[in-house]
């Protein structure tokens, strides 16, 4: 839609960025967990904290990341860049679901989208762990509006996962990964 090309015309020039002196190089550049797919790595990954922080989902997708190219800044922001336009679409999702109005969930998306605060995060290779915790904390958010609305009688055709009490997923389940994880 509009609001995501706009995000991403926006955001696309961090493309062409390499990494930045802040902690890319302990994250990224340093860091010997990333550089061999070992037990010992993973296990790591898991169980340890790193520069102060304990985020293993974050650490394990960096691990990814330098696998897939090794230190290559391209591949860290277009993974940054992925996950900050699927924020703006479950940012707009929520919007949508808590007001029930296209144009507020299409604004709103929009300014979460471009607002420098989301952008510096995507930019910055290292700091994937808020665009991975934002990703995460919405759709826990998205799964509780689901939850907390008033149950109607079944539709001719339901959706594959049901989110309604009883159901298969809880948004506790990922308030606990964004929490515990991220």
């Amino acid at each position: 839609e509009i609001k995501n090309g706009k995000v991403i015309i926006d955001v696309s020039p961090s493309l062409k960025n390499d990494f930045v002196n802040w902690d890319d190089d302990v994250y990224i550049l340093n860091n010997i967990l990333l550089r061999s797919l070992n037990a010992d790595n993973l296990k790591s990954l898991f169980t340890q904290y790193f520069f102060g922080n304990y985020h293993p989902f974050t650490m394990l997708l960096l691990f990814l990341e330098y696998r897939i190219d090794g230190a290559n800044p391209l591949v860290f922001h277009l993974t940054s860049i992925l996950f900050h336009v699927a924020n703006v679409f479950l940012v707009f999702k929520l919007l949508k679901l808590l007001f029930e109005k296209i144009e507020i969930a299409q604004v709103g998306a929009l300014l979460f989208g471009i607002h420098p605060v989301q952008v510096e995060s995507v930019g910055w290779c290292s700091e994937i762990k808020n665009v991975l915790y934002t990703f995460f904390f919405l759709l826990a958010m998205i799964q509780y509006v689901r939850y907390a609305q008033p149950i109607t009688p079944p539709q001719p055709h339901p959706p594959p996962l049901s989110f309604k009490r009883g159901g298969k997923f809880h948004s506790s389940k990922f308030l606990f990964f964004s929490f515990f994880f991220f």
